[in-house]
């Protein structure tokens, strides 16, 4: 089985497309079973890391206010649970070339 997630690619390159963009922000909406349990509250702000090679574009990255990388969901979770706040332009999937990401700017 292949790892490269849902099987689309960038017009014709042969490159994975990722659901959401790396760098993007997200808003918890909606909690699940357990959540406050784990530090998580309706509200929170969080952004999507880059996209492992190992893990493939259909495990996401988590990435908390502070620039840790903190846990992975997919797809349907995502679109469950979070709203998509600001889409970026991010063309680097997994990060080639890029600086770690660092705490989140200012409050959204």
């Amino acid at each position: 089985m292949s790892r490269q997630g849902h099987g689309k690619t960038a017009a014709g390159r042969g490159r994975a497309l990722a659901p959401v963009p790396p760098t993007s922000v997200l808003r918890l909406v909606r909690l699940w079973p357990n959540a406050r349990k784990q530090g998580k509250e309706a509200g929170q702000v969080w952004r999507v890391g880059y996209y492992s090679q190992r893990d493939g574009v259909a495990t996401i990255w988590l990435v908390n206010a502070r620039g840790e990388y903190v846990c992975t969901i997919d797809e349907p979770f995502l679109s469950e649970h979070f709203e998509v706040v600001e889409t970026t332009k991010e063309r680097s999937i997994y990060g080639r070339g890029r600086p770690r990401l660092g705490p989140l700017a200012g409050k959204r």
